[in-house]
């Protein structure tokens, strides 16, 4: 259950509000911190974030309502991640494979693994990087190049990070907040 008694609201601007909340005191982990937030638009719900954060790093999941995808939907999740850092001091952002598309076909359909590749993100395995830079070169030669399905299934294998501290990236890319007690 959230946490009612510590519920903050932001604008975001352009009519968007974030209301986060994070967990009960008694059920708070030690050292793992979760975060959840409503995203509205002119009152109306349009999506949600979470995340799970172990000191400088969230792995954070993103959803908005297939209505309202499209236009502000980069500007709106930059926005998001820049309220985490602000608040939790997060400066390394990781996406689960299935956000990407990993036994996601939606995933698949709406070329996820693109947008987040847009925002900064990128793979944390050699293998998928090296795909990525043969797709970037593919798309940079062939106007209307678009990727095919199976080649994002490919690309959505691993999670993808994104660091605001460049000089120290890569330092998480094998870890997982979700597997600190293994």
């Amino acid at each position: 259950d959230g946490d009612s008694a510590h519920v903050y609201q932001t604008d975001l601007g352009r009519g968007l509000q974030l209301f986060l909340t994070g967990l009960r005191r008694a059920e708070r982990l030690p050292l793992r911190a979760y975060h959840a937030a409503m995203i509205y638009k002119n009152g109306v719900p349009i999506g949600y974030f979470e995340g799970l954060s172990l000191f400088e790093r969230m792995e954070s999941g993103f959803n908005l309502y297939y209505t309202f995808r499209d236009g502000e939907t980069a500007w709106l999740y930059a926005r998001i991640l820049n309220v985490m850092h602000h608040l939790a001091g997060v400066t390394s952002f990781a996406i689960d494979p299935y956000q990407v598309g990993h036994e996601n076909e939606e995933g698949i359909e709406s070329g996820a693994f693109w947008f987040y590749r847009k925002l900064g993100f990128r793979s944390t395995t050699r293998e998928v990087s090296r795909l990525v830079e043969k797709e970037e070169a593919k798309i940079a030669k062939r106007v209307g190049y678009r990727t095919p399905a199976r080649t994002l299934r490919k690309l959505a294998e691993s999670p993808m990070i994104f660091e605001l501290d460049r000089k120290r990236a890569g330092e998480w890319d094998r870890f997982q907040v979700r597997k600190i007690g293994l």
